[in-house]
């Protein structure tokens, strides 16, 4: 598997730094062209949500070639399997077809590796050539088989989180009119908003799990030989210790730390640039929609374990300051 430094630097906060005018902004005002077209409505997370959050992380990869749709197509397949996880008593898992449609997208990923393996490494947008021909450790050239499991774990929480960052934090947004409304007027507040989105729902809801190598007691908890514990980002970032009122969506805390992207070595790749994305594509949804608002009529609510956030969001837009 690649060194994971080396898969984060094309998302790296010095590696982005370029990218947020030259391609994250021009891909948010795009779709936002795309929502004025939709008689007043939308559905944000598969019309804008989503499909920034995709687009802007496949392109610092070099991905350019892959539609939005696609990009969307491989990470909830990869996603299908990765909740696959129930099991039989004697731990076999219970539903063995439930991982056909992420294998499949293994293979089309793969492939596709396969194919820009092949382009000009001088090129600057040829990262995978680059690795696979400049790149290598030792000097010996890196294989598809190094790349790809690294990649499949790129594609699952790269593509994932930043949407699904921005989800959350609109969700949040509604629930507090007065601070959406300050928000919408002053894009200053916009990184503040996102970090307590991050912060009041994780979209990574649930991390590693550990088993017991012994019986033990932790923290007033008894664990027996084999138990299987999880660390929980969501639980963390509403511990009562360091938040009033965690379940409460504020943008006005003191403090808006959380652990939605892990800490120290384990932190999260997509730490620097999804905040950036979902910066950018608040800032150009709510100048484009500044009387943007939940449809009454279809209420959201975040699910999903260990992904969590709202499957819908469904809003009139609004346009008329226009």
């Amino acid at each position: 598997m690649t060194p994971p430094h080396r898969m984060g630097a094309p998302v790296s906060a010095r590696a982005i730094r370029s990218q947020i005018e030259s391609r994250m902004r021009p891909t948010a005002k795009e779709l936002i062209e795309q929502l004025r077209g939709q008689n007043g409505r939308a559905e944000l997370m598969a019309d804008y949500f989503e499909p920034i959050g995709v687009r802007c992380v496949a392109d610092s990869y070099g991905f350019f070639d892959v539609p939005t749709e696609t990009l969307r197509h491989w990470f909830h397949s990869l996603k299908s399997g990765a909740i696959n996880t129930a099991t039989n008593e004697d731990g076999s898992f219970a539903n063995p077809a439930g991982f056909d449609a992420a294998n499949q997208t293994r293979d089309e990923i793969r492939e596709y590796l396969e194919l820009r393996s092949k382009d000009d490494p001088e090129e600057p947008d040829s990262v995978i050539a680059r690795w696979v021909k400049v790149d290598a450790p030792d000097g010996t050239p890196w294989t598809i088989d190094d790349i790809l499991p690294s990649m499949l774990v790129v594609l699952l929480g790269g593509l994932q989180e930043p949407g699904h960052a921005l989800g959350n934090t609109f969700l949040g947004l509604t629930t507090n009119p007065d601070q959406l409304k300050r928000v919408i007027a002053d894009k200053s507040l916009v990184p503040k908003a996102i970090a307590e989105g991050l912060r009041w729902i994780a979209p990574l809801w649930a991390g590693p799990t550990r088993s017991a190598k012994h019986d033990m007691v932790v923290h007033g908890v008894p664990l027996k030989k084999g138990d299987t514990i999880r660390l929980v980002y969501g639980s963390a970032n509403h511990d009562s210790n360091t938040f009033e009122h965690p379940e409460l969506y504020d943008i006005d805390r003191d403090s808006h730390a959380h652990l939605a992207f892990g800490n120290g070595r384990h932190s999260c790749l997509g730490s620097a640039i999804a905040p950036q994305i979902g910066r950018v594509g608040l800032e150009e949804l709510f100048s484009a929609f500044p009387n943007i608002a939940i449809d009454p009529e279809q209420p959201a609510e975040a699910i999903g374990w260990p992904f969590h956030g709202p499957p819908q969001l469904n809003v009139i837009l609004d346009d008329s300051s226009r």
